[in-house]
C-alpha cells in the first residue's frame, strides 16, 4: 500500500511503544532488580557475601542478553491491520487485489520499528 496508510502507522507506533516503553525497560531494569532484591539478597548477602556479586552480575547479564532478546522476538514483525481501519483508496485496492488473487483480503504492517 505504501507509506501513506494511517492504520499502518498506528500499528507501527503501538509496536514501538510496546518495545521501547514496556518490554525492553522491564527486561533490562525491572526484572534484575526484583530478582536481586527478592531472591539473591536474602539468600547470599549474609550467608555467602562472595557469591552475591557474581550472582547479581549473572542475573543482570542474563536479563539483558537473554531475556530482552526473547521478549523482543515475541513481538510480531508483521502486525495485521483491520480492513475497516484503512483509508478508502487503500481498502478498495486491497479488495481488488484479493479478488484478483482469489484470496481473503488482508493487510499486514511490516514497517521496521528501528
Amino acid at each position: 500500500l505504501g507509506s501513506e496508510s494511517r492504520a499502518a502507522a498506528k500499528g507501527t507506533v503501538a509496536r514501538a511503544t510496546l518495545l521501547q516503553a514496556v518490554l525492553v525497560p522491564s527486561c533490562a531494569l525491572l526484572v534484575p532488580t526484583v530478582l536481586i532484591r527478592t531472591i539473591l539478597m536474602p539468600r547470599y548477602l549474609q550467608s555467602a557475601p562472595k557469591i552475591f556479586p557474581v550472582a547479581a552480575v549473572g542475573t543482570i547479564l542474563g536479563s539483558v542478553f537473554v531475556l530482552t532478546p526473547l521478549a523482543v522476538a515475541g513481538v510480531p514483525a508483521y502486525v495485521p491491520l483491520a480492513l475497516d481501519d484503512l483509508e478508502e483508496p487503500n481498502k478498495v485496492a486491497v479488495e481488488a487485489r484479493a479478488r484478483e488473487l482469489g484470496t481473503a483480503p488482508r493487510v499486514f504492517s511490516g514497517r521496521n520499528v528501528y
